[in-house]
């Protein structure tokens, strides 16, 4: 990985890959449309550690997928198709899909290779990091005794509904006593 001083249009060089210049600011306008679109800015003062974390999100995605082709992880267009159904099942219609895209900087051909992205770095770790870690019973309760603090939670009591049943021939004193009892 190296930053390149020579190239002006050169963000960064992974593995003799190029990110450019203008797929970085590409990713980091469709990361700024995705806060947008939950109400949320990046201020000012924050901007270059935004910047910095996009370029190494861009990096780390790099190595990822070299990595995962170089171990011929790879996804069937039909998995592809059902992820991009799931989430376009989550919108009313085409339209509002499209839409929902258009906000947060997307096309369906970049939401497509992004989903193709992320599913075959999750493939990857799973088969690679994930699929590979045991933890034995013994850890498990030795981490539990060590680290008690998080998992204690003081006694409580919840309630929805206080029923307090006053019979029909009861004074109007008698319901307001009822009354107070839930107080």
């Amino acid at each position: 990985v190296s930053c390149s001083d020579d190239n002006e249009s050169l963000a960064a060089r992974v593995n003799g890959e190029d990110i450019t210049i203008e797929e970085f600011e590409t990713n980091l306008e469709s990361m700024k449309a995705q806060f947008a679109a939950q109400g949320q800015s990046v201020p000012d003062e924050e901007l270059a550690s935004f910047k910095v974390n996009v370029l190494d999100n861009l990096i780390r995605t790099r190595i990822f997928l070299d990595y995962a082709e170089e171990h011929e992880y790879t996804l069937s267009d039909d998995e592809i198709d059902v992820e991009i159904q799931t989430i376009q099942s989550q919108c009313e219609s085409k339209e509002a899909f499209l839409a929902v895209l258009e906000q947060q900087g997307f096309t369906e051909k970049t939401l497509r290779k992004e989903i193709e992205k992320g599913m075959t770095i999750e493939r990857m770790l799973e088969a690679e990091v994930i699929a590979k870690i045991v933890i034995s019973p013994d850890e498990v309760e030795t981490f539990y005794n060590e680290n008690q603090q998080y998992f204690a939670r003081p006694e409580s009591v919840s309630a929805r509904h206080i029923l307090v049943m006053a019979s029909p021939e009861a004074s109007d004193d008698d319901h307001e006593k009822a009354l107070a009892k839930t107080k």
